[in-house]
């Protein structure tokens, strides 16, 4: 089992890649963890908010097999509080045996096509 953080784009802003860093150093001491980091869409400027999103969207899919359990990172999804937290995770690496994939999207959310496959939204 394995745990990966899949992300559209690079963050720009220094302190949040030091807060990756920083988690991520603690995490591999537990667990198996990598960070994908997919390249930002170029030439878009053409191309509405929807195509992006689905461009978007066939970008992270092929990154994720049948048996992952995918989990999005959507300002619309469920909030835990720490130890609710602690417990949601918990019980996906003891029960479920999946490799656990967490996405962060690009600026203008997800494409239908990934909320149609993922197991949660956090």
């Amino acid at each position: 089992m394995k745990i990966t953080l899949l992300m559209i784009g690079k963050t720009s802003f220094p302190f949040v890649k030091e807060g990756i860093e920083m988690y991520e150093k603690r995490l591999i001491h537990y667990i198996s963890y990598n960070r994908v980091e997919i390249t930002d869409l170029k030439k878009t400027s053409s191309l509405s908010k929807e195509q992006i999103k689905d461009k978007e969207g066939d970008l992270i899919l092929k990154h994720i097999s049948s048996q992952d359990d995918l989990i999005l990172l959507d300002e619309r999804g469920k909030s835990y509080s720490s130890i609710e937290w602690a417990s949601y995770l918990e019980n996906k690496l003891v029960n479920s045996g999946k490799n656990i994939i967490f996405v962060i999207c690009g600026a203008y959310g997800f494409s239908e096509k990934v909320y149609n496959r993922a197991n949660s939204t956090l």
